[in-house]
């Protein structure tokens, strides 16, 4: 709390997932600043999530997932997880955004099972809940039969809007866990192609066919690079570093009417590698972090918000990996 202060001006919310991996396995350390429970919009840095609920109630039916094929469209799932963390829209596709695959997302697999999962899975508070759309329609181009390179075939969905509408409000606990198990999918026993499907998208691209790497490895913000030395981070770890993010933002009607709202679900893994490209021990870091801030302009939250994701990478490094070479 001292670090980043609860509420104050800008209503911040923070909470750390600290990973350190071992011979064992691996532990989770979770760091927050008191309001790690409040539960707020999170606006479009929930799409991931949707899309890993998707993920997982397409593995029920069959062993399909996000590297299929939407039959319809022909497009392949995991190009349109880079569409969602990229808004490259393209002219040739003007229907098909952010937000439309966003609920695209959860016609495939159900608001009301995308509730459940949050709390039955993941472990959100009562408080919370999970399963609304994202202001636009699903496009008119998508269906709902889906097919692997390897032939194989499921069908799941539609599943229309419901009534009464289902709020996404979650808080930065149950977000910053659900990110981590997305990158740790292999840790937590699940498929990893659909991670990799929503941390770089489609492994030969479609729609981006020059991209190297699409998905949350293309978040349109840049908070966590900007916190520290990435050039020093780079050199350290042998150019084997990452950062995933997912960024919301919008115009709160809700908890802050009238002011502007910024959620920030990322991933940040950062080691130090020695001469044979080995790990150091209790060296670099690994953490998910999700944050929300609130202020009066787009500007003055997102300043607010590189604030807190410097001020908390700088306290990590200091006391969790003492790589002070590191800090800007």
């Amino acid at each position: 709390r001292s670090v980043v202060p609860p509420g104050g001006k800008h209503d911040t919310k923070v909470v750390v997932a600290l990973v350190r991996r071992h011979a064992s396995g691996h532990t989770v350390k979770y760091l927050g600043n008191g309001m790690q429970r409040s539960a707020h919009q999170p606006w479009s840095s929930s799409k991931v999530l949707a899309a890993h609920h998707a993920a997982a109630v397409m593995r029920s039916i069959g062993n399909v997932g996000l590297d299929a094929r939407d039959e319809k469209s022909a497009w392949l799932l995991s190009d349109l997880l880079t569409v969602v963390t990229s808004y490259d829209s393209n002219s040739t596709r003007p229907d098909v955004s952010s937000n439309a695959i966003g609920a695209y997302m959860h016609w495939i697999a159900g608001h009301e099972d995308a509730n459940r999962f949050m709390h039955d899975v993941i472990g959100g508070d009562a408080s919370e809940s999970f399963g609304g759309n994202y202001g636009e329609p699903v496009p008119s181009e998508v269906g709902y039969d889906f097919r692997t390179p390897k032939g194989e075939e499921i069908t799941s969905g539609p599943y229309p809007t419901p009534t009464p509408l289902i709020s996404n409000h979650m808080s930065c606990l149950t977000m910053a866990e659900w990110i981590r198990r997305i990158v740790m999918a292999r840790e937590e026993g699940q498929d990893v192609a659909d991670s990799q499907s929503i941390l770089y998208g489609a492994q030969e691209s479609e729609l981006f066919p020059n991209l190297q790497w699409g998905g949350m490895s293309m978040g349109t913000d840049v908070y966590l690079q900007r916190a520290v030395n990435v050039s020093e981070i780079d050199r350290r770890s042998g150019g084997l570093w990452r950062i995933f993010s997912k960024l919301g933002a919008g115009t709160s009607t809700t908890e802050h009417p009238g002011q502007f709202e910024i959620t920030l679900n990322g991933y940040a893994s950062w080691p130090v590698l020695d001469d044979n490209s080995e790990p150091v021990s209790n060296r670099g870091l690994e953490f998910a972090i999700t944050a929300a801030v609130a202020a009066d302009s787009g500007a003055e939250a997102d300043r607010a918000m590189q604030d807190v994701v410097t001020s908390v990478s700088q306290y990590l490094m200091t006391h969790y990996d003492a790589s002070r070479e590191v800090l800007v």
